[in-house]
């Protein structure tokens, strides 16, 4: 390569590749966003801030919710097991279990290994608010 093409390379590499700010600048939007709906305590347990919320939506914001936590706090665990899905949402073990299967074949979310699962991305916990904001849209329910 000739001196103008790898100078070429390093500067789509620049605008190709997130930087560190960058990536918190997402995660604060994320953050603005998430916390309409749900905070998470230091021991990881989720608290919906939302009660109207189907069990459904519940269900992946516990996984969403959790996942940014654990980003954020390395004392915090990314992964939500079954248990606390079902628990914090209030559906049965079976519900939860069949909707996470759900979330996973959408790709959502990721199964981390047997009743353990976490969000696939930060793109993925994106997509998940906005179909939150959308159906607060529709409600026509305001902050």
């Amino acid at each position: 390569m000739v001196q103008g093409e790898i100078e070429d390379l390093e500067k789509l590499k620049r605008e190709f590749i997130v930087s560190e700010e960058e990536e918190r600048t997402i995660l604060r939007k994320i953050l603005v966003r998430m916390t309409k709906y749900a905070r998470v305590s230091k021991n990881g347990y989720v608290y919906i801030e939302r009660k109207d919320l189907s069990k459904r939506l519940k269900m992946l914001l516990v996984v969403m919710a959790r996942y940014i936590a654990g980003l954020l706090d390395e004392s915090i665990p990314k992964e939500v097991n079954l248990d606390e899905v079902a628990t914090i949402s209030g559906a049965t073990k079976k519900e939860a279990s069949a909707r996470l299967s759900e979330f996973v074949k959408e790709g959502l979310i990721v199964r981390m290994n047997k009743g353990k699962y976490r969000a696939m991305s930060l793109h993925a916990v994106e997509k998940f608010l906005d179909l939150l904001e959308r159906k607060k849209e529709k409600s026509g329910d305001k902050d």
